[in-house]
């Protein structure tokens, strides 16, 4: 039996020995390497060594976190779009509201109930920005609740209150966007990887879990599904109705 870290890129999970990683620590401040490797981000100073960092999203031939994340808040845009022209429609067409009124249930409040930061910047805009998408959630439950007995109240409410909410939730959204790039950073994590010789940071979206796996569990991999040139993968495992891919090693990738 062995330790494993289990890790998310993009969606997909992946473990490496905990044997193997000697610290996760925040991403610390990265100096790019000019001519480097594509899949090299760059170089960290960490316990009184410098070390180079490698980009799993990279390896993984996956688009940059931060774009991700970018991503997150413009689809979130767009889903509160659609919340706000369904509650419209519901209203003119007196049928029920088939969305979510409860702001922890939709996408968006999902990752603001999992979202923590220590960042002045994002907090200042999150004080308003969480209140406020509760608010126009809140308000929508309200204004249904009241179109039972009074359709025109209802209707009046909605164009007094629901646009202006919406617009204020909407701009706060473009600002979280705005901020993405930081927002990414502070979320990722680098596993500080050593094996035999080699030790540099593997640049990550999230851990995830400590677990213990006996090989035996593993449903080992053809040849041509090996993880990428610099990532051999030792099988895949099912966890808790997920499939995690179990690295076997990292390289460090070399420009040729």
């Amino acid at each position: 039996m062995n330790d494993y870290i289990v890790f998310t890129i993009g969606g997909n999970y992946y473990a490496l020995q905990v044997a193997s990683i000697r610290r996760i620590v925040q991403v610390p401040s990265i100096t790019p390497i000019p001519n480097s490797h594509p899949f090299v981000e760059g170089m960290m100073s960490y316990e009184n060594k410098v070390s180079k960092v490698v980009n799993f999203r990279q390896m993984m031939a996956l688009p940059p976190h931060e774009e991700e994340i970018a991503a997150l808040f413009v689809r979130s845009k767009d889903d509160h779009i659609r919340w706000v022209k369904t509650l419209l429609q519901a209203l003119e067409e007196d049928h029920a509201f088939t969305l979510t009124f409860d702001p922890h249930a939709c996408q968006f409040g999902k990752w603001l109930d999992s979202y923590s930061t220590h960042d002045e910047k994002v907090l200042n805009v999150l004080k308003v920005l969480r209140p406020m998408h509760a608010k126009l959630h809140e308000k929508g439950k309200e204004i249904m609740a009241i179109r039972e007995s009074n359709p025109k109240k209802a209707m009046e409410m909605f164009q007094s209150d629901i646009g202006s909410i919406f617009d204020f939730t909407s701009a706060k959204l473009d600002e979280m966007r705005a901020m993405s790039p930081s927002i990414s950073g502070q979320m990722q994590k680098l596993l500080i990887y050593q094996r035999d010789e080699e030790y540099f940071g593997i640049k990550v979206d999230k851990i995830e879990d400590i677990v213990r796996l006996d090989p035996s569990m593993l449903k080992h991999l053809a040849r041509h599904d090996n993880g990428s040139d610099f990532v051999e993968l030792e099988g895949v495992v099912e966890l808790s109705e997920r499939l995690v891919n179990v690295i076997k090693s990292v390289s460090m990738p070399v420009k040729e």
